[in-house]
């Protein structure tokens, strides 16, 4: 029988409550994003994911996540659309 990545928590009763989500492992993969890697070391896992965007065209994330300003004293921002509509 195949392993269960995507939804291998989802029979845990009350898992919507942030307690319980937290208590098994929720949010894990970002605290440990944000705290042990570089911004170019998170591009370059985008990159090697091959993740595309759900638009018609597929475009790749991490090419468009290359594309944001380094090298600069001003904050950069990433902002991440969850809808794709006409």
């Amino acid at each position: 029988m195949a392993e269960r990545l995507l939804l291998r928590c989802r029979d845990i009763p009350d898992l919507r409550r942030l307690d319980v989500y937290l208590a098994h492992g929720g949010y894990e993969a970002t605290r440990k994003a944000l705290t042990t890697c570089s911004p170019e070391q998170l591009v370059d896992m985008v990159k090697a994911s091959n993740l595309r965007g759900r638009g018609g065209a597929g475009f790749p994330t991490g090419l468009k996540w290359s594309f944001l300003p380094k090298q600069t004293a001003k904050p950069v921002y990433l902002a991440v659309n969850a809808d794709e509509s006409e």
